[in-house]
């Protein structure tokens, strides 16, 4: 690899990481708590949910009363999330 496609390859690199920094700070409201999401990504578990946030989840007092198990209400988050998208 020669120096040009190192600069390249660094001003690639940087550009993803702006573009990811401010497509999470100007996210529209509502969303800036919530996970940044890919295209096609979503969350096929709690646990994964838990691991790629740092965050746990929470069914909402809605939910819960409405009787909804965890497991229930984290499909309904995710549909959510899918639906904005």
């Amino acid at each position: 690899m020669n120096t040009e496609d190192g600069f390249d390859k660094y001003l690639e690199t940087l550009e993803e990481l702006i573009d990811t920094a401010f497509g999470r700070a100007f996210s529209k409201k509502g969303k800036r708590d919530a996970p940044a999401q890919t295209q096609d990504a979503k969350y096929q578990s709690i646990q994964e949910y838990t691991e790629q946030t740092g965050k746990r989840f929470r069914s909402t007092k809605d939910q819960k009363e409405r009787g909804l198990s965890r497991e229930d209400a984290f499909q309904e988050f995710v549909q959510t999330l899918t639906d904005e998208s």
